[in-house]
């Protein structure tokens, strides 16, 4: 039984490598490798992740959004799937997300993780609309930067053998710490003057994206990103076809 999926694309209908798709069309690969390689078809299991997630991914500046279908599903991330066969049936309306709901979600997603109070208290001023100045994101940006960074030098100058058992647990602290970067960064981008909109809405769109990849490399907590997504106000208002 087939299964759905979705699909973005340029405004041209064309993925990387210049693959053509469209109503009808299907397109296979042999399933091998790592993600980000001609061995898998990139896909999403709801329309909302395809386009959080595309300013990461695709990086379609006019994207379609498809319906397709599957047989299986090969690979998974957290994030995007990983097919080996995948039909694209036809364009369905293109979800509109706007910056503040962006930075929004990557906020609350970063906020699923252990994080500093510094960010926590700078979180709840901005969700609850009390303080959204850039000076302030930026500010919480730079300490949560100059904390990871202090930490990766202090782990690299303790770095032995016996060390390596830790790893994992740095590596998730680490991710932690990124999402909290990307987040702070998200909304500094988001704060930018108008005169600067276009080129901050991008940057915005993928820091925010950034703050949920690293939140879900941290692997402390199981997240839901579509409930996050909701919790931001990004609602997929059409039957899920």
């Amino acid at each position: 039984m087939a299964l759905k999926i979705y699909k973005l694309t340029d405004r041209e209908g064309r993925t990387h490598g210049n693959t053509q798709w469209g109503e009808g069309v299907e397109h296979t690969a042999l399933g091998t490798g790592a993600f980000c390689t001609s061995g898998w078809i990139h896909a999403y299991l709801h329309p909302v992740l395809a386009v959080l997630f595309n300013p990461i991914h695709g990086a379609f500046t006019e994207p379609i959004l498809w319906l397709a279908e599957t047989d299986e599903i090969g690979k998974a991330d957290g994030l995007k799937i990983g097919v080996r066969r995948c039909k694209t049936i036809r364009r369905l309306l293109l979800l509109g997300i706007t910056l503040e709901q962006r930075v929004g979600f990557a906020i609350r997603v970063a906020s699923k993780l252990p994080q500093s109070k510094a960010f926590q208290l700078w979180a709840h001023n901005w969700l609850t609309g009390q303080d959204r100045t850039a000076e302030a994101a930026r500010a919480v940006a730079v300490a949560a930067r100059a904390a990871a960074e202090a930490r990766a030098e202090a782990w690299s100058a303790a770095w032995s053998a016996e060390a390596a058992e830790a790893w994992s647990a740095w590596s998730a602290e680490a991710a932690a710490e990124a999402a909290e970067v990307w987040a702070a960064w998200a909304a500094g981008a988001a704060g930018v003057g108008a005169a600067r909109a276009a080129g901050a809405a991008r940057a915005a769109a993928a820091r925010a994206a950034w703050a949920a990849e690293a939140a879900w490399a941290a692997q402390v907590v199981s997240i839901n990103f579509l409930a996050v997504a909701e919790e931001s106000g990004i609602f997929w208002t059409h039957p899920l076809e």
